[in-house]
């Protein structure tokens, strides 16, 4: 790399500045430019092939993404029903022991009543020396 030298201006040293960044740009581009040549080389696969299956990876993990979210909505259908389910029945029971109550007080009442008839009976005279 070159020095810069105080003894320059600075619109010197800013020239110099980037001739140095633009130089360091190029090499570092064909460092990577090398490196994926490499790579391609090694793994004998063009870039089509690797596009084709990264498409395919990404096909297939959405119909994943598809299939799982269908799973779900099935699911929280099943939960809500089954839980509509479980309160129509607490209602229906709540109703059948309601109305058992209702019948019991009435049967209640109705042998109050016939005690209270009963003893609303006069006794018939009894005959005592």
């Amino acid at each position: 790399m070159l020095e810069i030298r105080s003894s320059m201006s600075d619109s010197e040293k800013e020239k110099i500045e980037i001739e140095n960044r633009k130089r360091r740009v190029k090499l570092t581009k064909k460092l990577v430019k090398d490196k994926r040549r490499q790579s391609s080389v090694t793994n004998d696969r063009s870039s089509d092939e690797e596009d084709e299956e990264e498409q395919r990876k990404a096909e297939q993990a959405k119909r994943v993404k598809m299939q799982m979210s269908q799973v779900l909505k099935k699911t929280r259908q099943d939960m809500a029903k089954e839980e509509n389910d479980r309160k129509r029945e607490a209602e229906i029971a709540q109703k059948v022991r309601e109305e058992l109550r209702y019948i019991e007080v009435q049967e209640r009442r109705e042998r109050e009543r016939a005690k209270q008839k009963q003893t609303d009976i006069p006794l018939p005279p009894s005959d005592s020396p």
